[in-house]
């Protein structure tokens, strides 16, 4: 295969990958009312009870900043986060964690998770998973450095 076939097939298969996993965040949070950035937002905060600020939370998911601002101010005005406020500290440096409300959505939340994760790897040996993700995080770091 030549290189521009392998570019082209691989930009359309991640293209498409993004696509679809899009879609899926905006059809599963829809039900709870909320969008499918909210979905990133509650896995980051499910994995640091203590609480984590929104600048780390943005790094961490990939997004913007003002993006993140916007879905903490979605899910504390629907219950499901709160922002401590430490004195001295800007915003963005204020953790936010997850409320009893949010915990419970994340124990929903993370149920579709698991079941599109599982249906997404449906026909792979546990092996060629563990070599997908090893790869494709390659592939990342190599187009970083570029």
């Amino acid at each position: 295969m030549a290189e521009t076939d392998r570019f082209e097939a691989f930009a359309g298969i991640i293209f498409q990958l993004n696509k679809e996993i899009q879609r899926l965040k905006k059809t599963e949070m829809e039900r709870f009312g909320l969008r499918g950035t909210d979905a990133l937002l509650l896995v980051c905060l499910s994995k640091h009870s203590q609480g984590i600020a929104a600048a780390d939370i943005a790094r961490s998911i990939g997004v913007d900043r003002a993006l993140v601002s916007r879905s903490i101010n979605a899910l504390q005005n629907t219950g499901y986060v709160e922002v401590s406020t430490v004195q001295g500290s800007t915003s963005y440096r204020n953790p936010v964690l997850l409320t009893p409300k949010g915990h419970k959505l994340w124990g929903e939340v993370n149920r579709i998770i698991n079941r599109l994760v599982g249906q997404a790897a449906k026909d792979l040996a546990a092996d060629e998973v563990t070599v997908m993700y090893r790869a494709l995080g390659k592939v990342l770091e190599n187009l970083k450095e570029l």
